[in-house]
C-alpha cells in the first residue's frame, strides 16, 4: 500500500546573496568575533509568496575584521495556512531555514579571503522573531 506524501504549506524555493561586503585592515585579527543580525520580511498575500532579508554584520575584537552580507530567502505558502501557523513559518521557521546558507556563504568567502575561515556558531534563530515581525510588512 502506498503512502501518499503531502506537499508542505510552507516551503522554501532559494535564496540570493544580495550585497556582501569583507573588509581585512592591516592588523591582527581578535579571536573574538561577533554578530549582529537585521532581519526584515515581506508578506504578498496575492502571491503567496514570503521575502525574508536576513543581514549580518560580523566584527572582531580588534576592529581589523569586517563583514557585511545580506542574503534573501524566498519562500511560498499555501493559501488555507492558518495565521497562526503562517506567523510560526515566517518568524521562526524562515530564519533558521536560511542561517545554514548564509552560514556557509559566510565562511567560503573568509576561507577564500586568505585569512582563517569565520565559522558562525550553530544558532538558535528563534530570537530574532520579534525583530522579524516588526520590521515585516504586508502587500
Amino acid at each position: 500500500m502506498e503512502k501518499q506524501v503531502k506537499t508542505a504549506k510552507f516551503q522554501f524555493t532559494n535564496f540570493l546573496i544580495r550585497k556582501a561586503t569583507i573588509n581585512i585592515k592591516s592588523g591582527k585579527i581578535g579571536d573574538e568575533i561577533s554578530f549582529a543580525f537585521k532581519p526584515s520580511g515581506t508578506i504578498n498575500k496575492t502571491e503567496k509568496k514570503f521575502e525574508l532579508v536576513l543581514n549580518v554584520e560580523i566584527k572582531d575584537e580588534n576592529k581589523q575584521l569586517e563583514i557585511s552580507v545580506s542574503a534573501i530567502g524566498f519562500f511560498i505558502f499555501h493559501p488555507d495556512t492558518d495565521t497562526n501557523d503562517l506567523n510560526n513559518y515566517f518568524y521562526v521557521n524562515a530564519p533558521a531555514i536560511l542561517f545554514p546558507y548564509l552560514r556557509a556563504y559566510i565562511a567560503s568567502l573568509t576561507a577564500l579571503s586568505g585569512i582563517t575561515t569565520v565559522t558562525m556558531p550553530t544558532l538558535n534563530m528563534q530570537s530574532l522573531g520579534q525583530d522579524l515581525k516588526s520590521n515585516t510588512k504586508t502587500i
